[in-house]
């Protein structure tokens, strides 16, 4: 593996010895020696996000897949912001840069090793239902176009992101956050703009949509019949009775 050096991270209290802490300013993520989840706990209240009901290959903070099977990491290790992760069963190994950004974590694949077919970097289960009326939000966003995250943001209940041989690796990216439900869509909106140049973002909708005065006009809906030559019809008719836009719900 590649001996990469990066930003260190915050040291938090180990409760297993060599246990690894991850964390910033709002957040702090831990795992054991063999890459087991410890927790994951909001700063500000103390309280662990993290789901101990999970089984299976949730309970650890990685895996890879190879030749069809799923092989969980066997270990972890940190030294100099450089997170190394080894699969035994998989003879398998990978070296991620870990980046404290004050209000999430940046975890970037430096090197995989073992030619699996893909790595699953990120793999937390949370306790939490992602609805807007709770005091805590946690979401993965990823910061290129070839790092596959599972859940889409705002609100999340799995933090999980995985990138695939046949992408590539090395440079994978993912932001972690958690933080205040009031802050989430704020960190969004300064990711999405400063760390995530790859990733085309509408700023009309998603993150932006509760500030954006266009979504809330009026609309009529397309199933189908909007087309090159019903498109001026349509125009007329949304100007006519004051409409600003057209949802395009299951058009071809």
């Amino acid at each position: 593996l590649l001996g990469v050096m990066a930003a260190a991270v915050s040291a938090g209290e180990a409760k297993i010895p060599g246990s690894l802490s991850i964390e910033c300013d709002t957040f702090s993520y831990g795992i054991d020696p063999k890459g087991k989840n410890l927790h994951f706990t909001d700063k500000a209240s103390g309280k662990d996000y993290y789901n101990r009901s999970t089984g299976g290959d949730w309970q650890y903070c990685a895996f890879v897949k190879k030749d069809g099977k799923t092989f969980p990491v066997s270990s972890a290790a940190m030294a100099g912001g450089l997170l190394t992760l080894r699969f035994s069963g998989a003879e398998a190994a990978a070296s991620l840069r870990v980046i404290n950004q004050n209000d999430r974590v940046v975890l970037e694949i430096q090197e995989v090793a073992g030619d699996p077919e893909s790595i699953t970097f990120l793999n937390i289960p949370l306790a939490l239902e992602a609805r807007p009326s709770e005091p805590f939000a946690a979401c993965a966003l990823s910061l290129n176009l070839f790092t596959h995250v599972h859940q889409l943001p705002a609100l999340q209940t799995e933090l999980w992101a995985t990138c695939y041989k046949r992408f590539g690796y090395k440079g994978g990216r993912v932001a972690v956050i958690g933080v205040p439900q009031k802050s989430i869509l704020p960190v969004i909106r300064k990711v999405m703009t400063a760390a995530a140049p790859e990733i085309p973002f509408n700023d009309q909708g998603g993150a932006w949509a509760l500030e954006a005065k266009e979504g809330r006009g009026s609309y009529l809906m397309n199933f189908g019949s909007l087309t090159e030559e019903t498109v001026d019809q349509w125009i007329e008719s949304c100007q006519r009775i004051g409409f600003t836009q057209i949802d395009n719900h299951g058009g071809a």
